[in-house]
């Protein structure tokens, strides 16, 4: 009788196989988590800086119309944060401060923070908005007034720094910082 040899897999094979499969299964899977990770924080600060952004937009779109004098200035931080004085009135009374429109931008501390725009005083004012943002963690207004004279400049420098959330930052909550400086239409010294 002759034996016929049979061709097959040793066990030994079989298990490098199977461990250089599984090797190939885990590395791709790797590669697909940290593609979703990157993808959700890319998201989240995305998100963080859109709402930035909108903010200082806000902000600029007043700070930009703001007047005032030196007894009256167009824009100033106190305990309400940035006070922004604008004329709102057609035609408008420039001599007149007692109607301008006063706005003021605050971040109320909480959990979470909020950044809030209201009204202190004036007519034909913008509506308020208690919650223009509720991703600023830091929101730090600073006035300059350049010049002596007649023609003297003010602008306001915003720093603001937003997380997705309010708890410390991490690769789930990514923080962002933004800064921009906005020059005031027109303040007057006479």
């Amino acid at each position: 009788m002759t034996l016929k040899i049979k061709r097959a897999l040793t066990l030994m094979e079989l298990l490098i196989s199977v461990i250089v499969i599984s090797i190939m299964v885990l590395s791709l899977y790797n590669v697909e988590l940290f593609s979703h990770q990157r993808l959700f924080n890319t998201e989240r600060r995305s998100s963080v800086q859109n709402e930035l952004s909108l903010v200082l937009e806000h902000i600029s779109k007043y700070v930009t119309q703001a007047t005032g004098d030196m007894s009256h200035p167009a824009s100033w931080v106190d305990n309400n944060g940035l006070n922004v004085r604008i004329d709102r009135n057609a035609p408008q009374t420039p001599g007149n401060f007692n109607d301008d429109c006063v706005m003021a931008y605050k971040l109320n501390v909480g959990n979470p923070n909020t950044l809030s725009f209201s009204v202190i005083s004036g007519n034909n004012c913008p509506p308020p908005e208690p919650n223009l943002s509720n991703k600023i963690i830091t929101f730090t207004p600073t006035v300059h007034t350049y010049g002596t004279g007649v023609f003297d400049s003010n602008s306001v420098g915003i720093d603001l720094t937003g997380r997705f959330t309010s708890d410390a930052p991490s690769l789930k909550n990514p923080e962002v910082s933004m800064q921009t400086k906005i020059a005031c239409n027109s303040t007057a010294t006479n």
